[in-house]
C-alpha cells in the first residue's frame, strides 16, 4: 500500500458519519437475511429436485412491500411463485396441476367471503347511533312510518 493510498484510506474513513446502527441492530438484520438466504437455497434444492433442474433458481427474496417494486419485478416474483406452486402441486396431483390450483382458489375465495358474512355482527350499546335510534323510537307516535317523513307535500 502506497502512501498515498494510505492517506486515501484515512480521508475516506474520516467523512464516515459520526452516527451508527447499533451493533445488535445489524446483528438481527443479517440474522433474518441469512434465515432467509437458507430457506430460499431448501427451496430452491427441493425445485430443482422435483423438476429435474428443469426450473431455474429463485435468485431474490422480496423484502418491501409489493407497490415499491416495478412491473418487471413483480412479474420476476409471479413467475417464479407460479413455477414453485406448480411444481408442488405436480406432486400432489400429477398431471391435474391447474384443476387443483382452481379448485384451492376458489375454495379461498369462498372462505373468505363466507368468514366475513358469517362473523357475527354487535353494536356497541354505548354509540351515539344507538342513541339516535332509541330516541327516534320514543319519540315516534306511531309504529308505522310517514309516506312523507319530512312534510313535503304542504
Amino acid at each position: 500500500m502506497s502512501s498515498g493510498d494510505t492517506d486515501e484510506a484515512s480521508t475516506v474513513s474520516s467523512q464516515a458519519p459520526c452516527h451508527s446502527v447499533p451493533e445488535n441492530e445489524i446483528s438481527i438484520w443479517s440474522d433474518e437475511v441469512q434465515v432467509q438466504q437458507e430457506k430460499r437455497k431448501v427451496l430452491n434444492d427441493t425445485v430443482q429436485t422435483l423438476t429435474d433442474g428443469q426450473t431455474s433458481p429463485i435468485l431474490s427474496t422480496l423484502n418491501t412491500t409489493w407497490d415499491d417494486i416495478s412491473s418487471t419485478q413483480q412479474k420476476y416474483y409471479q413467475r417464479k411463485a407460479k413455477e414453485t406452486i406448480m411444481t408442488a402441486l405436480s406432486v400432489i396431483s400429477p398431471g391435474q396441476e391447474e384443476k387443483l390450483w382452481h379448485a384451492v382458489r376458489k375454495e379461498a375465495t369462498i372462505g373468505s367471503a363466507q368468514e366475513s358474512s358469517t362473523r357475527r355482527k354487535s353494536f356497541d350499546p354505548s354509540s351515539s347511533i344507538i342513541d339516535s335510534l332509541v330516541k327516534a323510537y320514543e319519540q315516534a307516535t306511531s309504529w308505522q312510518t310517514e309516506a312523507d317523513p319530512f312534510n313535503l307535500r304542504q
